[in-house]
């Protein structure tokens, strides 16, 4: 998967931003979502309650849905996976395909959308897996939740994604609705993709950000660890 979004984001890098630019404006759909239909989780504790006031843990499953119901209604875009009811991923889990990410990648680059799903299915300060960087290296625009402290700001320019933390579901909706790609965000894309190529086709810096990974789960670990009580239950087999 790294090499695959290396290779990708290294051909983004070096196209011009005036191409990033044209083939936003002239997407011919606006949205595309990639994930399961999910209205249980709102933008609640539900994750888990004990920790989601102190550390802003939320689950993001419901806000995705509610985003993608409303793109169909609006014309602006298909959502696909488990649950919708559409062609490409079929209804089905992603752990049934052979080849699951290269499926997804053919389906964005097939369907050409201006925005892209790249919210998580949680929102933790620590948390990032490929969502956004699938759409990035695709010439999508992701469409993300972070709050300022989130980890994700260390590796895309502000300006390169719609961030909708701190927004009600009428002004993200709003948001998504009145989108319209400039050459600021075609500039911040291009300068997000090659400082990620970087990244993602070094294995130094691989190994760095696995490091980084490894040491934030160490903290995180150790404070739950000072601020919570477990209680160990033996074996009984």
């Amino acid at each position: 998967i790294l090499d695959r979004i290396g290779l990708r984001l290294e051909q983004l890098a070096t196209t011009s931003t005036e191409v990033i630019l044209q083939r936003l404006i002239q997407a011919p759909i606006h949205y595309i979502g990639i994930h399961e239909f999910r209205l249980s989780q709102e933008r609640t504790g539900a994750v888990h309650p004990s920790l989601s006031q102190r550390d802003n843990l939320l689950a993001m499953g419901g806000l995705r849905t509610k985003i993608g119901i409303h793109a169909r209604a609006r014309g602006l875009g298909p959502s696909h996976g488990k649950g919708w009811g559409q062609r490409g991923f079929k209804g089905l889990r992603r752990n049934s395909f052979a080849d699951w990410h290269l499926d997804k990648l053919q389906l964005i680059r097939a369907s050409a959308p201006r925005l892209g799903m790249a919210i998580e299915n949680v929102h933790w300060h620590s948390y990032v897996t490929e969502k956004p960087f699938d759409m990035l290296c695709s010439g999508v625009v992701p469409l993300t939740y972070a709050a300022p402290n989130h980890e994700l700001h260390r590796y895309l320019d502000t300006r390169a994604h719609l961030n909708l933390y701190g927004h009600s579901l009428p002004d993200a909706l709003k948001a998504i609705e009145q989108f319209q790609p400039s050459e600021t965000l075609a500039c911040a894309i291009q300068s997000s993709a090659s400082q990620l190529s970087h990244l993602f086709g070094s294995s130094t810096a691989r190994e760095s950000t696995l490091d980084l990974v490894a040491e934030r789960c160490e903290q995180w670990v150790l404070k739950q660890c000072r601020t919570h009580t477990y209680q160990l239950i033996p074996n009984q087999h």
